[in-house]
């Protein structure tokens, strides 16, 4: 899973919580943002995203192709808080809008984080994995309970679940 970030100029608190936390669960972190270079650079480095995973001086446009490009070999989920962030959270696989949320990003996102704690999406994720685990767990039981029914009808060990009559 690839998460792609725009971050403004202001550093959201916890920031640099969520990135040793998604890196931990194995997801990779990029910032893609409209700002220039080496100030994407400096905020990569003080949140612990490599320069290579930080991409400045994007438009919109650039955001989206980006995204579509990614999405071809990674899930992707692109996390925004901006007007500009709208189309490439659209373009996502999980778009994620943070803050109050403008109406473009709302219409665009999958899941609004109201507030200004990024670490929130580290929980979504847990979470997510967590109940992805559960539904696995419930197909698989059900399939095997099936399958037990079907054989006890078939073997005619449980006449009761059959179709066939027995009496007049």
């Amino acid at each position: 899973m690839a998460l792609f970030t725009f971050i403004h100029d202001d550093l959201r608190e916890g920031t640099d919580e969520l990135v040793k936390t998604l890196y931990a669960q194995g997801v990779n972190v990029e910032i893609l943002s409209g700002d220039n270079q080496d100030s994407v650079n400096a905020l990569a480095k003080s949140i612990g995203v490599p320069e290579s995973a930080a991409r400045g001086e994007m438009t919109p446009e650039d955001k989206v192709k980006w995204v579509q490009d990614r999405s071809k070999t990674h899930i992707t989920m692109m996390v925004g808080d901006g007007f500009n962030d709208a189309a490439a959270m659209a373009a996502a696989d999980i778009g994620i809008a943070i803050g109050t949320g403008e109406s473009a990003n709302l219409e665009a996102a999958d899941v609004l984080i109201p507030g200004d704690d990024p670490r929130l999406i580290s929980d979504l994720l847990t979470l997510a994995k967590r109940t992805h685990s559960v539904l696995i767990s419930n197909i698989v039981y059900s399939v095997l309970v099936t399958l037990m029914l079907v054989y006890a009808v078939l073997a005619g060990l449980n006449e009761n679940l059959s179709l066939r009559r027995t009496g007049p």
